[in-house]
């Protein structure tokens, strides 16, 4: 936000036309003159995001802790959770649609903005109070069939969940030994490769043997693959997501910005994202620097 004190300049005093795709985006303005009473916010300090990053007009905060600080921005855009797409039963969307809850029964579900037909990728989601299930979807059966019926993320032919109760992956409601179970305030991580069809599910930053354990924090992709190809066939696109099932709350995905506190912050290869555990190596956050380039 650039307020400058005594002069209206024009629109390229801000931004230009990017010479390879023709969008507008911004350019630097620390060259600008803001006047005594000018200001520009960056909003770059989260535990100061009124600070005037050109002079001392700086602003204080009310009911904004570090953790509302999102590094989503106009030059790069991450996946959030779609509030738009419409299920069979609808949870309601909070802190900027990255947090879920539902207040009746039923299966409430809840997928990223982001579709991808390839490449690597990376997300975690913080289990709330209720029984969930997290995973994927294929694009044709999160458009068709979950917005017609009480359906939960595996129990369609095209869609993988891994359950909070047993541990356990169903596609087609078939259960497979995979994991163990989680509970509230866990964290899932999920390492989805559309290049080779594989989905890698880890808890807590330990990864799953395929053996009903969460066992080591190094990430293997020869130990606890689950094949997707059938789910996600090539050239079909996957979303990430999650079913809550019956009351609950506080169920968070967090695709590269969380809006809940990480003790140790780990970046992708390429530095995008701030996650709680270690991204594997050549996985990728959910944004569209990303998929420019990935996906």
């Amino acid at each position: 936000v650039v307020w400058l004190d005594g002069q209206a300049l024009a629109p390229t005093s801000f931004g230009e036309f990017d010479e390879d795709s023709s969008i507008w985006k911004p350019i630097g303005v620390s060259g600008l003159t803001f006047g005594t009473s000018g200001y520009y916010l960056d909003f770059e300090d989260s535990s100061a995001l009124g600070d005037d990053a050109a002079g001392s007009n700086n602003f204080s905060l009310t009911g904004i802790a570090a953790t509302d600080q999102a590094t989503d921005t106009c030059t790069n855009n991450f996946a959030t959770l779609n509030s738009i797409y419409k299920n069979y039963n609808q949870p309601t969307f909070t802190q900027g649609n990255t947090t879920t809850s539902s207040a009746s029964s039923g299966y409430f579900n809840a997928f990223s903005s982001i579709a991808v037909s390839t490449g690597k990728w990376y997300a975690e989601i913080k289990r709330g109070s209720s029984e969930s299930q997290i995973g994927i979807s294929s694009l044709n059966d999160a458009q068709t069939l979950f917005p017609q019926a009480d359906y939960y993320i595996g129990e369609t032919s095209k869609s993988l969940g891994i359950s909070s109760g047993d541990g356990k992956y169903r596609i087609g409601t078939t259960g497979t030994t995979y994991g163990s179970s989680y509970t509230t305030g866990d964290i899932i991580g999920l390492a989805l490769d559309l290049t080779n069809k594989k989905l890698y599910a880890s808890k807590n930053g330990a990864w799953a043997n395929g053996s009903g354990t969460w066992d080591s924090t190094t990430f293997n992709a020869s130990t606890g693959a689950i094949d997707i190809s059938a789910v996600i066939p090539s050239g079909e696109y996957a979303y990430i997501g999650f079913s809550i099932g019956d009351p609950g709350t506080g169920f968070i995905a967090n695709f590269g910005f969380p809006t809940f506190s990480i003790s140790s912050g780990n970046a992708d290869d390429d530095g995008y994202g701030n996650f709680e555990y270690d991204v594997p190596g050549g996985y990728f956050s959910l944004n569209s620097k990303n998929l420019a380039e990935y996906g």
